[in-house]
């Protein structure tokens, strides 16, 4: 079974079979309690890094459920003719476009509708499945687990780029590698891992 990096605001908590010794705190899983407990650690930031080892990390993972919300979302790195990749900024950090997963949808139908929503695009085309990410936030106090399945699309739009104010996107720009690099440097954890 694979490990899991999920991310606590910028906090990594990492769920796999193996023992590695990167981290401020390496215990066995005993529970759920536990899980609640290093979460709250995590957001306030007493830990920077766990390791939780379980032999069964996809258990550990569903048992998330017990403790808060699961909402499944999806989304997209694009790239258009000229190799740049679509960002938007949210909050004052920069990110890729993506949503919730509405019900009836495709994880796929979903990446390309909110990807579309968020920055206005059209004439978008899914390549491949590019990775899952990870992360918690609260919402309304509760606990929430939001999994993003990611894919690499391509399009030939060559409009007006729209951000959708309403979801607190403030800007929508095509980066180039320059642009790029730039923006990887004030961004969320787990969208470093899709570069």
């Amino acid at each position: 079974m694979q490990m899991y990096n999920v991310y606590v605001n910028k906090k990594l908590l990492r769920i796999d079979k193996k023992l590695d010794s990167n981290f401020d705190l390496k215990v066995n899983y005993s529970g759920i309690i536990q899980l609640e407990s290093l979460i709250v650690d995590l957001e306030n930031e007493k830990l920077n890094s766990v390791l939780l080892v379980n032999d069964n990390p996809e258990g550990v993972l569903d048992d998330f459920n017990e403790i808060g919300e699961v909402r499944i979302a999806s989304g997209g790195k694009v790239r258009n003719i000229m190799d740049e990749i679509l960002f938007i900024k949210r909050d004052g950090v920069w990110d890729l476009p993506k949503g919730f997963v509405e019900e009836g949808e495709s994880l796929e139908q979903g990446a390309i509708r909110e990807v579309e929503e968020e920055t206005g695009i059209s004439e978008l085309r899914i390549i491949d499945e590019l990775k899952t990410t990870y992360h918690t936030y609260r919402y309304k106090g509760k606990l929430v687990l939001k999994v993003s399945h990611w894919y690499n699309m391509k399009s030939d739009f060559n409009g007006q780029l729209i951000p959708q104010i309403e979801e607190g996107i403030t800007d929508v720009k095509w980066l180039e590698k320059k642009g790029v690099e730039l923006a990887l440097e004030n961004t969320w954890e787990n969208i470093k891992l899709l570069f």
